[in-house]
């Protein structure tokens, strides 16, 4: 499966340190590996279409698109819940996406 990264989020991404970086590369390459038959301490489902990818205390948030994902949101995890500012960015970019896509 292979995993697309939103621009908006792949420039969060850009800015992670070296170590960050590395980890979220590694997480990346198993997702498109195993796709969504990983354990929870790598990816879990959090809503209908709305997957995270866990590489540490980072979250990915990610999309089914067809026979690939879409990466849309990234974040430092800093508590348990999903923020509602979040949670609207997400909601928000998978709309735009689907908006563009279908045109």
């Amino acid at each position: 499966m292979k995993l697309i990264v939103d621009e908006r989020a792949k420039k969060f991404l850009d800015k992670l340190d070296k170590k960050s970086s590395s980890k979220v590369l590694v997480y990346i390459k198993i997702f498109e590996s195993y796709g969504f038959n990983l354990p929870t301490n790598y990816l879990k489902k959090i809503k209908h279409e709305i997957w995270e990818l866990r590489p540490g205390r980072l979250r990915i948030f990610l999309y089914i698109k067809a026979d690939n994902a879409v990466a849309v949101h990234a974040i430092f995890k800093k508590t348990q819940k999903i923020s509602n500012q979040d949670w609207e960015t997400i909601n928000q970019r998978i709309s735009d996406r689907q908006r563009l896509e279908s045109k």
